[in-house]
């Protein structure tokens, strides 16, 4: 039975029983629980009120921070309480209520001194803390004798036991469940955040149930696929007539005789493979039962009876059921192997002390006298936050202070659900409808100390409503109005001598808004609002009225902008710092060694390493800690003396490093090279020199537990290339002084906390999870729905919603004077048309309290918005943002000049420029010249086709088999391998350990190691021509890689020209399509891969990454030139030809073309094989009077 709600009055609280106190933003919660204690610590109340000390009062909240700032607040208002004793009187209306009821104050004076001194061993705990507390207590009670550590973070434990999952499960698979498992997960990081947020849940649900294992699961889908071809391919006539009969009674303008023909031959060819994969034709989707549905415009009983739909429907559910028999599976091994783990090397987390006290309780306290030692020991329990429990808390408390104790013992649960916005640490806002149902008492607090009369109005108004509407989504957590504290009625925040609306809603008038440009808006305007309002506030315009009525001017440090994740968080700050507005994001969580000062102090530790190497040396005197520039540089380059002084210093340092350690080395670098002054001349000087010598401690911690120098550098490296972001507290970029700019937190971490001007500019987007996560209605069991089914979606979308309306509660109850709110016409998945019917914003939260949960377009939002700003009488204000406002404003910087002041300076301005400039000067590519060809778009549609064509033909094998056909294809592999070529001298073999780094660095897997190494080895010695020749011939000083040139062009070329002389002499050009690239005037900027010299002739070579097909034969001479025609690398080779040509023809005395020059070569990389010589291999030599007339036609001026 639900007890009855009553306004709560502190003096005459019981604290006998079960009782709850939901207390709303602002209404001094934790100045209540102050009071509270000070009235348990003086035994003032009823008669039966005990005298309790500090060791005998629990209180319990949920964060190391609020622990700290109860204990504070605490001490702080007892010795407050002392001297209003001593003196008989107190204008704090709580304390003089409190005097009253005092009969002895010098005895209470002597109690208060008491606690004030023993109050850092007072029994104030996290939950985490309480129970590892009571563990320590009673031991042999609970059965918890044995010695372990506690584990602050896990991450590391849940990578390996995923890895552990990964390797065990996994790697004993046939190669085609190995293919389909790595369509799902490339590797174990993916998988594992695929199922992290699910591993935190002690009891979950998962849904579907399935059974048997990877294997026989994989046989069933592939059985099932070939049980539904053979049905196609028996009824594909029958059901080819019934469509286009049926065609009528469907949506035509899908379901129409070209798409159904069309459907059906994709569909054939498809029945008519050999099936090794689950991948089905999108086709087939359109003849899924409930597709068909959706698209019915008159009702049909024979469609709707056709049991083919229903059999397609089935397939497209069973094709998943691997995936999610992986996840289920998963979700409940990785966590089994985290246990195992912990219990091998002796750790718990802070969980697992919970799950220890809470089984401790029910398991081995069978008679109950633990319970009652526990009673005894404190007798009064106040748990704050008590929104943030799960079940499992919630249960401890529910079992020590039970129904039948409440005679003598009391529990107080303090907590508001409005405000329970931590689900993903596993706090759950059931758990609290629960503990509502068992307590004894209900109170609730609904005056608002914090926010000015107009906040507290507008609050009302968005969230309450005269209908049966439940702005949190459940009916279980209402809204209460508040009412303003009466000193709160005269804050105000004045702007130009008016008082400034409480809220303010900024809607863009656009009929349909996507959520990337609804971002862009909101970014833009929420910069220029606050620009303008400090500037308003550097003119004295600007100032925020205190109860007292005195004022005080805006300041940066007044303003916060909240936002939901870091990539809200990075978008705003960007903005901001485009107006020289200085801010900074207090909830990033960047791993010291991301940072540019990592890299730059790994340069500085090798060059002290390594100082006889000049290149290092060089690198380190340039990073931007020492500061070095290019003209430096090269000064020393000429002086030998210099030089030899930057060495003798870094071996200097060397010395000091082994003598003091790496921290005093760095320390005493800064001090002789004056970095500080150095650094403080950047913008971001402060927080880059903070970095060092944060940097410089981590180094020095773990220096002590490394053999020497070297391993301290490698570890850094390690540190910086392969980071997996799962840093310790101590590895976390730490904060500057923070206190003069506007701060930007996530809602999550501002919860707790109050601002004066509060912006959050992006609250009208949606969040959705990938799985429904949901409680059942009835009994508050937790369910994972890995199938998605549309009830279990709408479940887990209600109280994800629910979620996001207590967040945004949450964020707008931060505000004290003022909160800039950002809402728009948001579409999530296609812009809508001006007269369509509704947008996507009902479904987000802010959206739900102005629309009341109702669908609608522009239109009826902007009919909300007047709506709630008519009813708020003054509060509330609409501000329309035009879309044809100038964005200029966004260059204005703020330096406390005004576009007005501008205007009214002395009319100066610059001389008018009367030179005409060439807008057609450009610099272009090769590739941009390619892809500007208008025959692009068709050779690229013969490409896929191709490709596909390909791809089918390679996907018959029956495994993946390791070589370079079947290396992973894409820009990303291409770069990849270029760069391994533009690293690698061709006369050593290639380091193992160095190409294992660039793989892991690229993302690519290690298996390929061994593959890559005899690949690179018989590229290096293949032989190229009929004289044997091989790259790994080639000495460093004959070749030269990624060979960058510009290529100057003169006159206005027109691709006809240019095409015209190729076709002339090029028989590649006179077979490829012609060239309609734009004209061209200005520089061709390209990088030649490979330029080098043999026998006294220059040549270029170029590779390529392409895949022509998993055999031999496709890399035959004839088709890679197709592959030339195909993609116009003879453009590429003739501009190349000509750069190289212009540059010889430079710096060679007497050069000539036919002497000098030997060819080009194409080196398609996955052909090159020993076996079949010449594959993969193209050469030419581009004609002579072709060189010459393409450089005439560059060259001619206009």
């Amino acid at each position: 039975m639900q007890p009855i709600i009553k306004d709560f009055d502190f003096l005459t609280f019981s604290f006998r029983g079960r009782s709850l106190i939901e207390a709303s933003a602002g209404t001094g919660k934790t100045y209540l629980i102050v009071m509270l204690y000070l009235r348990l610590l003086l035994g003032i109340g009823n008669e039966n009120c005990l005298q309790l000390t500090v060791d005998n009062i629990l209180v319990v909240t949920f964060t190391r921070g609020g622990v700290e700032e109860l204990r504070e607040r605490i001490r702080i208002y007892l010795r407050e309480f002392r001297l209003a004793c001593l003196v008989g009187y107190s204008t704090n209306v709580f304390f003089s209520a409190l005097l009253e009821k005092i009969n002895d104050p010098q005895s209470a004076c002597q109690t208060l001194l008491a606690a004030e001194h023993t109050i850092s061993r007072a029994s104030i705990f996290t939950i985490h803390g309480f129970c590892q507390h009571i563990l320590k207590m009673y031991p042999i009670e609970l059965n918890s004798m044995f010695q372990y550590s506690i584990l602050e973070n896990e991450d590391h434990l849940i990578e390996t036991a995923c890895n552990d999952f990964w390797r065990s499960y996994f790697y004993s698979l046939p190669t085609e469940i190995i293919n389909i498992i790595t369509g799902y997960w490339k590797n174990p990081k993916d998988l594992l955040q695929d199922v992290h947020p699910y591993l935190h849940y002690l009891s979950i649900n998962i849904q579907p149930v399935l059974r048997g294992n990877f294997i026989t699961r994989h046989k069933y889908i592939i059985d099932y696929i070939n049980y539904i071809k053979k049905i196609w391919i028996a009824e594909k006539s029958k059901l080819l007539e019934f469509m286009n009969n049926s065609k009528y009674f469907l949506n035509r303008r899908i379901y129409n005789t070209k798409n159904i023909r069309n459907w059906f031959e994709i569909i054939n060819l498809w029945t008519q493979s050999t099936t090794v994969d689950y991948q089905i034709p999108s086709a087939l989707c359109r003849f899924k039962y409930s597709v068909i549905i959706r698209h019915i415009t008159v009702y049909n009983h024979q469609i709707l009876q056709c049991h083919l739909f229903k059999l397609v429907d089935a397939l497209f559910e069973k094709i998943v059921s691997l995936k999610q028999l992986i996840l289920s599976t998963a979700i409940y091994e990785i966590r089994k192997n985290i246990n195992l783990l912990k219990k091998k090397n002796s750790e718990i987390s802070f969980n697992d002390l919970i799950s220890l006290l809470d089984d401790g309780l029910h398991v081995h306290d069978k008679n109950g006298k633990l319970l009652q030692s526990i009673r005894k020991t404190y007798p009064i329990a106040i748990v704050d936050e008590f929104q943030d429990t799960d079940f499992q808390q919630y249960r401890i408390f529910h079992t020590l202070y039970s129904s039948r104790s409440q005679s003598k013992y009391g529990l107080l649960l303090v907590g508001d659900p409005k405000q329970s916005i931590y689900s993903f640490r596993g706090a759950d806002i059931f758990s609290y409808l629960l503990a509502r149902k068992h307590v004894d008492f209900y109170y609730t607090l609904n005056t608002n100390w914090r926010a000015s009369k107009g906040i507290v109005n507008a609050i009302n108004k968005l969230f309450n409503s005269n209908t049966s509407f439940s702005p949190f989504i459940f009916q279980k957590i209402p809204f209460i109005t508040m009412r303003a504290a009466k000193d709160n009625n005269r804050l105000r925040f004045v702007v130009k001598n008016k008082s400034y609306p409480s809220f303010c809603f900024y809607l863009p008038s656009y009929h349909s808004l996507t959520v990337r440009e609804y971002q862009k808006i909101m970014a833009f305007h929420c910069a220029t609002t606050i620009r303008d309002l400090l500037c308003d506030a550097s003119y004295g315009q600007a100032w925020l009225q205190s109860s007292t009525c005195s004022k005080k001017l805006l300041e940066s440090s007044d303003i916060v902008v909240l936002v939901r994740n870091s990539h809200e968080g990075n978008l705003i700050s960007s903005v901001l710092n485009q107006f020289n507005i200085s801010n900074v994001y207090l909830s990033n969580q960047k791993n010291i060694f991301e940072t540019l000062e990592a890299f730059d102090l790994l340069l500085i530790l090798q060059a002290i390493l390594l100082p006889e190497d000049n290149n290092i040396l060089r690198c380190a005197l340039m990073t931007g800690i020492i500061g070095y520039n290019a003209q430096k540089i090269e000064f020393i380059n000429q002086n030998e003396n210099d030089w030899k002084k930057e060495v003798n210093a870094f071996v200097d340092y060397h010395s000091f490093w082994k003598k003091y350690g790496v921290q005093s080395m760095l320390q005493e670098i800064i001090f002789r090279r004056h970095i500080f002054k150095h650094l403080a001349a950047t913008q971001d000087g402060k927080s880059r020199l903070i970095n060092i010598l944060h940097l410089a401690e981590i180094l020095q911690k773990y220096s002590v537990n490394l053999h020497d120098e070297s391993s301290l550098v490698n570890w850094l490296k390690k540190k910086i290339y392969l980071s997996n972001n799962l840093s310790c507290n101590d590895q976390l970029l730490r904060s500057t002084d923070n206190d003069r700019l506007i701060k930007i937190i996530t809602i999550h971490k501002s919860k707790g906390l109050e601002f004066p001007l509060v912006f959050l500019p992006f609250v009208s987007i949606l969040h959705k999870k990938k799985y429904p996560l949901f409680h059942d209605r009835e009994n508050y069991h937790i369910y994972l729905d890995l199938s998605n089914s549309s009830r279990n979606i709408n479940l887990s979308d209600e109280e994800g919603l629910s979620e996001d309306l207590r967040l945004f509660y949450v964020a707008v109850t931060r505000a004290i004077y003022h909160c800039f709110i950002g809402i728009g016409s948001i579409s999530f998945k296609k812009r809508i048309k001006k007269n369509q019917c509704c947008n996507d914003l009902h479904r987000t939260a802010l959206g739900y309290l102005v629309q009341k949960g109702v669908p609608g377009n522009f239109y009826f939002l902007e009919k909300c918005l007047i709506k709630l700003v008519e009813s708020a009488q003054g509060d509330i204000m609409l501000n329309y943002i035009s879309n044809n406002k100038n964005q200029e404003n966004c260059k204005l910087l703020i330096d406390g000049i005004t576009n007005n002041d501008l205007k009214n300076k002395n009319n100066l301005s610059a001389r008018n420029w009367k030179i005409q400039i060439n807008t057609k000067y450009t610099v272009t590519s090769y590739s941009e010249l390619y892809h500007s060809n208008t025959f692009f778009s068709s050779e690229k549609s013969l490409m896929l086709n191709k490709q596909i064509i390909c791809t089918a033909k390679n996907n018959k094998q029956d495994g993946i088999l390791f070589t370079p056909y079947s290396f992973p294809q894409g820009k990303e592999s291409g770069v990849f391998l270029h760069h391994i070529f533009q690293k690698w001298n061709f006369k050593k073999k290639i380091n193992a350990e160095w190409l294992s780094l660039q793989l892991m660095q690229y993302g690519i897997s290690l298996t390929w190691l061994p593959i890559l190494q005899m690949w690179m080895d018989t590229i290096a010695s293949m032989p190229l021509n009929n004289e044997n020749f091989v790259l790994s011939q080639l000495s460093s000083s004959d070749y030269r890689t990624e060979f960058e040139f510009y290529l100057s062009v003169k006159s206005l070329v027109s691709a006809e020209k240019f095409d015209n002389i190729c076709k002339n002499y090029d028989p590649i050009s006179r077979l490829s399509s012609p060239l309609t690239f734009p004209d061209i005037l200005g520089m061709i900027h390209g990088f030649i891969d490979l330029v080098f010299r043999w026998k006294g002739k220059y040549y270029l070579l170029d590779y390529k990454s392409n895949w022509l097909g998993g055999e031999c034969h496709d890399y035959s001479l004839l088709n890679i030139k197709n592959e030339m025609i195909f993609r116009h690398y003879a453009l590429q080779y003739q501009i190349y030809t000509l750069a190289l040509h212009r540059f010889l023809r430079h710096k060679l005395i007497s050069y000539n073309y036919k002497k000098d020059f030997g060819g080009v070569y194409y080196l398609f990389l996955r052909g090159i094989d020993l076996v079949h010589s010449g594959n993969g291999i193209y050469f030419c030599l581009p004609d002579q009077r072709l060189i010459d007339e393409l450089d005439e036609l560059l060259s001619i001026c206009q």
